[in-house]
């Protein structure tokens, strides 16, 4: 009976993970033109999941605008690279899992001071360029409303593991402060 419980929470976690970094690879379709600083790791494997939806989008639509799109993704990806290379030579080395300080976000709303909130707003405001873009190339367009709704889900994910995270340190440090009161009074 626990080797079945077992399992089946091993199954939902890899889907969970699964699950992650196929919406991480849809919202980072857009973070090489909206976010800058990124980690060593990065575009990693959701980046390059990334050119890999827009590549598949290109030739199921094949449309001039997709493939426009995907050329100028590998530009700003190779862009990105470049820049982690100047950054890491001035001294400035992000953790490598790090996937950006959003930029554009925090150029429209200066007020603003929560990094998770700009993320957040991030994708709001490429799901409104997505719309515009729709005028344009629908299915460009949908590809890019789909990755500012990605980028929502994405961060509101990581802000409710991180809340999971500081919970269960709080409930730690509670069990300790417990402990260390019981072996202090000789219980």
């Amino acid at each position: 009976m626990y080797d079945q419980n077992h399992h089946d929470t091993r199954r939902s976690e890899e889907g969970l993970r699964s699950l992650l970094w196929g919406l991480r690879s849809l919202a980072a379709i857009t973070w090489p033109f909206t976010r800058k600083d990124m980690g060593s790791e990065w575009p990693g494997s959701a980046g390059l999941g990334s050119l890999a939806i827009v590549f598949l989008a290109a030739l199921w639509a094949d449309t001039p605008a997709l493939w426009f799109f995907l050329w100028i993704c590998v530009l700003a990806l190779l862009r990105l690279r470049s820049e982690w290379f100047r950054n890491r030579k001035k001294g400035f080395n992000p953790h490598r899992y790090w996937d950006g300080m959003p930029w554009l976000a925090q150029k429209l709303l200066p007020r603003v001071q929560s990094i998770s909130n700009l993320k957040g707003y991030e994708g709001f405001i490429v799901a409104f360029v997505g719309i515009a873009l729709t005028h344009v190339d629908q299915v460009l367009g949908g590809l890019i409303i789909a990755s500012g709704g990605a980028t929502v889900c994405v961060e509101g994910i990581w802000v409710q593991i991180r809340k999971n995270r500081v919970g269960a340190m709080r409930d730690a440090q509670i069990e300790m402060n417990q402990l260390m009161d019981d072996f202090h009074h000789g219980i």
